[in-house]
């Protein structure tokens, strides 16, 4: 840091109060937004926050906005009562969204409300339908297996049959 031979003004002290307390007023604002998105998605998910906080924040403090902004979510530590039942995960474009680890920017300033119920409807619908296709693959697997064993039973002599089912037992 370059040092300053000169003294400082007074007023650069003032304004620097200035900065800092206007800044606070926005940090506030962007709090109680940021409260708001994690009261409706404590609302979808059924569960009641303890406490948030942004990581790194130092015990006690909420932390700092800056440093939990990154590209287009903000990250976020949130504390819950009781272990959740789901993960509150949504999809938005296909794509799943961990909204315990952080919320869509976006959110700040938009109305959101929709997307977050509809996100979690699709990803629910998500699961119902990677969970049946499981069940089909499994049944079609077992369909071919039973088809491979009747084929082998098949060429085989009733003898033959005989002993190698004494052998798998």
């Amino acid at each position: 840091m370059k040092e300053r031979k000169f003294p400082l003004s007074k007023e650069i002290l003032s304004l620097r109060e200035s900065a800092v307390n206007v800044l606070s007023g926005y940090d506030n604002i962007i709090e109680s937004r940021i409260d708001y998105i994690l009261t409706c998605i404590a609302k979808v998910f059924e569960f009641k926050i303890d406490t948030w906080y942004f990581p790194d924040a130092a015990e006690g403090t909420i932390g700092d906005f800056d440093r939990a902004e990154y590209d287009d979510y903000i990250y976020i530590v949130v504390e819950v009562e009781r272990t959740l039942k789901d993960d509150c995960v949504i999809l938005i474009n296909n794509e799943p969204i961990d909204l315990i680890e952080g919320i869509p920017k976006s959110w700040l300033f938009e109305d959101f409300e929709d997307e977050l119920t509809n996100g979690r409807k699709a990803y629910l619908k998500f699961l119902e339908d990677k969970t049946k296709k499981n069940k089909e693959r499994y049944a079609k697997k077992k369909i071919e297996k039973k088809k491979i064993l009747d084929s082998i039973k098949g060429k085989l002599s009733s003898e033959e049959l005989k002993h190698l089912k004494g052998v798998l037992k």
